[in-house]
């Protein structure tokens, strides 16, 4: 068997688990007691666990992530940001992991968010949606104001799982469509007073900068009767927040795809069709979609 630093593979998983338990427990400061129940185990078991006499097993592992709320991965690997593990396990939600903390880092709508919420609630039921959500240490409360900003992180990470789950480029195209449900806001009803596509679409990207996200530019190239093009970029300041150039992956510029198609339901009930001729994430410098909606698909 692989040996690592002088331990078999086996050896290192334990020793990860074993100290990982350790610590959530000197950082919760439970009664000894509270801590067992927690664990499912009694305290002779958890010396020998500590001791590295005994592997804690399955069943305790599991009611310690369900106790916790935190995915089983993290206690496996360890990768658990503990100011924010006990701040939610005695109810406040308001703490962030410090991954998506930084105050200069939240040019996100939490909308944008709740987007993909509720369509892993509506398609792929409320347990999924958690399953998803305790991978990442956050729960739906966390987003609710959908007028707050948000890391973009947050997104990103829940659509990179999404990718890691199996979930295809039309499906998160199809998470971004359900911008329309979400969007029945101020904007919404700015979106449904247009006169017509090229109305709606010459009016978004007058009012979309401030209103969706602060990392992107949006560029309305060409505007037409029955279709536009449009560049997206990202913003100098942005990008020296996060210290890279192209902020996300190729998931999120399909989600953003979903959403400029999602726009035109605002004002007639239809989806618009979107295509990509450039894309930032396959070694262009921007990301240009072609927007049609002369032949675009009835909502069902």
């Amino acid at each position: 068997m692989k040996r690592i630093t002088g331990l078999t593979k086996m050896e290192h998983h334990s020793r990860v688990i074993r100290d990982t338990l350790e610590r959530i427990r000197l950082t919760l400061e439970l009664p000894s007691s509270d801590w067992l129940d927690l664990v499912h185990l009694t305290q002779r078991e958890y010396e020998l666990i500590w001791q590295g006499k005994r592997d804690i097993s399955l069943p305790a592992l599991v009611h310690a992530s369900d106790g916790l709320g935190v995915a089983m991965g993290k206690l496996l690997n360890g990768s658990i940001d503990y100011r924010a593990l006990r701040a939610h396990f005695f109810g406040d939600y308001t703490v962030l992991p410090e991954r998506y903390s930084p105050e200069d880092q939240r040019l996100s709508r939490v909308r944008g968010v709740q987007v993909i919420l509720q369509y892993l609630d509506v398609f792929h039921g409320v347990d999924y949606l958690n399953r998803v959500l305790r991978r990442l240490q956050l729960c739906g409360i966390m987003f609710d104001d959908l007028e707050k900003y948000v890391s973009p992180l947050v997104g990103i990470d829940i659509l990179n799982n999404l990718e890691k789950d199996g979930f295809c480029s039309e499906q998160i195209k199809d998470i971004g469509k359900m911008t329309f449900t979400v969007s029945q806001s101020d904007l919404g009803k700015s979106l449904s007073a247009q006169k017509s596509p090229k109305a709606l679409y010459e009016y978004l990207h007058e009012a979309l900068p401030p209103y969706y996200d602060m990392l992107f530019q949006y560029k309305l190239e060409r505007l037409a009767k029955y279709g536009c093009t449009v560049r997206v970029i990202p913003r100098a300041e942005s990008q020296d927040r996060f210290c890279t150039h192209a902020i996300g992956d190729r998931a999120l510029c399909l989600y953003k795809q979903g959403v400029y198609a999602s726009f035109l339901a605002n004002l007639n009930g239809q989806y618009a069709e979107v295509s990509e001729s450039d894309c930032l994430y396959k070694g262009a410098a921007f990301c240009r979609y072609n927007i049609s909606w002369n032949s675009a698909v009835l909502l069902h």
